[in-house]
């Protein structure tokens, strides 16, 4: 299984696809790094049901590139 962290084209989708969750969900736009936490969640999410989680989001320095590749995740 990919990592969120490992760099591969499936992790960065992950990623993308957290980022895209917290601006659309919780209005919050967070740099790769900073959605990393939420993209492990959703990876590990049949392990995680049923538990009660904590997650920390950081990092609002995500540049116009970023965020365009965000919004496009969520397209």
């Amino acid at each position: 299984m990919n990592s969120p962290a490992d760099g591969s084209p499936t992790a960065r989708g992950t990623i993308r696809r957290a980022q895209w969750l917290l601006l659309r969900d919780a209005r919050t736009l967070a740099e790769d790094a900073g959605a990393a936490p939420l993209a492990a969640l959703l990876a590990l999410r049949n392990v995680m049901v049923g538990r009660r989680v904590a997650m920390v989001c950081s990092g609002g320095n995500a540049g116009e590139a970023e965020l365009r590749a965000c919004l496009a995740a969520g397209v």
